[in-house]
């Protein structure tokens, strides 16, 4: 089963990720945003679910990869707390940084050769 490295890895997925459909005059994008947001928590739990626990070891192993979706590039960095630790589609979500739970005040794209 996951080890414990893992259920951590997925608890602070979990909890990272924030999913607001609006009000009940949202629009598609925004629905089809929440949507997505559903579908990468569910393609986490069930990599770790099937016993593939690569995507959730990802980001210990140097790939650099999102700690929120554990499969895209980190490419964003928070301010005011200067982490990079996130994906442009994640970031678009959060409110408060990921690692640090600082409030997010802005958000830079960096290009990571």
């Amino acid at each position: 089963g996951p080890t414990t490295t893992h259920i951590y890895q997925l608890q602070l997925h979990l909890d990272s990720t924030v999913i607001d459909v609006g009000p009940p005059e949202a629009d598609d994008k925004t629905l089809r945003r929440a949507c997505d947001a559903v579908n990468d928590v569910l393609a986490v739990y069930g990599e770790a679910a099937s016993g593939n626990t690569a995507a959730a070891a990802a980001p210990e192993q140097g790939t650099h990869s999102c700690c929120v979706c554990l499969t895209r590039r980190c490419n964003v960095v928070l301010f005011p707390c200067k982490h990079l630790r996130t994906c442009s589609y994640c970031s678009e979500r959060l409110e408060a940084c990921p690692i640090c739970r600082t409030a997010i005040t802005e958000q830079h794209t960096v290009f990571v050769g």
